[in-house]
């Protein structure tokens, strides 16, 4: 393959339903400028990979294999891949998970555009939808996005861009990846990118993300939580106002999509211990009660239905 100038990113595990999907939204792409696009199944165990071996085939100049040969974990699978795409060595990189899709056939020449334009700038994104099981657009508010220096928008968790709708200089990102402080999770990567350059906001709909039980980003919410404070606390030193506010507006933030998840007593308990008063904790306090009794009246149906 001759070198690209573009290389994209693309995670996938057991996503057979959705990968043609996501695959072909990478190959609609119309640039100006050359791609790879280094794909990593982490050994799936439906048509995932045979799936792929048909694009790879039909693609041979654009699809590079890097599946591992045995099961990672998204993380690893994610770092494998990184390093193989910063390896590589084309001036930007893309990502994609095998059951989303990128809306716009110009997503990547638009903002490649806009990087090469200002060469401060260390990456540029746009927005994105959401997409429910069921192939319904859901309806959700649009972040205060925003061009320039965004890393205290970033990490006071005011906003977080999306990875999956961002161009970000190889250069940099191989500065990020290679320090002894790197973690593999999208936070943390756009927090660095945020601090080591400007960001460029494209204000369009570049992505859609697919809401299913299989995302390869969803994370138990025990662990997203011990993740983003352990990330939160490596810029203490330097920045501990931002530190106390993000703590503060970005653990809301997983406190009220853990009440979404699983309306638990424990969940309850949270809400009650940290509540403050506001219309948004207010409706998730409601919201809880909702959920509690329609998860209470599904339990009950299965359990008639079975006598």
């Amino acid at each position: 393959m001759d070198k690209a100038t573009v290389t994209v990113l693309f995670i996938t595990y057991n996503h057979g339903q959705y990968v043609r999907d996501a695959l072909d939204s990478i190959m609609m792409q119309q640039t100006d400028f050359p791609f790879k696009v280094v794909i990593g199944d982490d050994c799936s165990k439906d048509n995932t990979r045979e799936i792929i071996a048909e694009y790879a085939a039909l693609y041979p100049d654009k699809i590079l294999l890097a599946h591992p040969a045995q099961n990672l974990g998204a993380e690893k699978n994610f770092n494998q891949l990184m390093k193989r795409c910063i390896d590589l060595d084309g001036k930007y990189i893309a990502y994609l998970e095998g059951d989303d899709i990128w809306k716009d056939e110009l997503r990547l020449q638009k903002l490649y555009d806009l990087l090469e334009a200002d060469p401060s700038a260390s990456f540029a994104y746009g927005k994105y939808l959401n997409m429910g099981p069921d192939g319904q657009f859901i309806d959700c508010k649009i972040p205060p996005y925003r061009s320039g220096d965004i890393f205290k928008d970033v990490l006071t968790c005011q906003y977080l861009p999306s990875m999956h709708t961002s161009l970000f200089r190889t250069s940099i990102m191989k500065e990020i990846f290679n320090s002894s402080e790197y973690i593999g999770y999208d936070f943390y990567i756009i927090t660095e990118l945020a601090r080591r350059g400007k960001a460029i906001y494209l204000d369009e709909f570049i992505f859609i993300y697919r809401e299913t039980t299989g995302s390869i980003t969803k994370l138990v919410p025990e662990e997203l939580s011990i993740q983003f404070r352990n990330i939160m606390m490596k810029y203490n030193d330097e920045f501990p106002q931002y530190v106390r506010e993000g703590l503060d507006t970005g653990g809301r933030r997983l406190l009220y999509n853990q009440v979404e998840n699983d309306p638990s007593m424990r969940n309850l308990g949270r809400l009650l211990r940290t509540y403050n008063g506001t219309l948004i904790h207010n409706k998730y306090l409601i919201k809880w009660f909702f959920l509690q009794f329609r998860r209470t009246d599904k339990k009950h149906a299965v359990a008639t239905q079975k006598s």
